[in-house]
Order: structure tokens, then sequence, then C-alpha cells
């Protein structure tokens, strides 16, 4: 399954994380799951997806083909890192170069 996680600025709760086993996703926000299961989907595009366990639903769409499941998500972003007294140069760096990969779209195979 591949992920293309589409950025967001974070939002005042907890933000999602994802795990796959085969065409399953499940969503993980703060202490609530839910499962998404597209095994017995068909090929097909789909969208409007909802649940009644997450406080919000960070599953944009999916498509399904023959070459696989790829679904967009919303990938949560917090503010604009600063650098800790204790940092080194390197160190901020490294967590502001993260930081400022998740404000472009990317893709996460799962």
């Amino acid at each position: 399954m591949k992920l293309i996680m589409t950025p967001q600025r974070q939002r005042e709760y907890a933000p999602a994380s994802f795990s796959a086993q085969g065409e399953a996703l499940t969503v993980t926000i703060g202490s609530a799951s839910d499962m998404i299961d597209f095994g017995q989907a068909g090929h097909g595009t789909f969208e409007e997806f909802a649940s009644t366990t997450l406080p919000w639903m960070p599953v944009l769409r999916a498509i399904k083909t023959d070459a696989g499941l790829t679904v967009w998500v919303l990938n949560d972003y917090g503010p604009e890192p600063t650098r800790e007294d204790d940092e080194s140069k390197d160190e901020f760096a490294a967590r502001y170069a993260e930081w400022n990969r998740q404000r472009d779209e990317y893709e996460v195979q799962l």
C-alpha cells in the first residue's frame, strides 16, 4: 500500500498515524483507532470516508488498481521549529529538514 502524505498545518488535537496489513489501513489518532479494509473492494476510486471512533478523518481518497492501492491522507505538521539551547547545529539542521519535508506532499510505502 502506498500513502500519499498531503501536508496540513497541525490541528489542535493529536495528529494521525498510519499502519497497514495487506489492504487494511489502520488510522490512529491519540488513543482512538479505526480500520479501513480495501481487501474486498473492487478496483476503483473511493472517497468520503467517515469514522465514529476517530475525532477527525485524515483519509481523503483511495484508488485501487491492478498495480496496487494508493491512499491520500492528511499529514499534520507543527509550527516551524526553533533551535534549543542544548541542541547542536547538526541536530537542529536534521530536525528542521524533517519538519520542512512534512510541508511537501510525499509518498510512504506501508
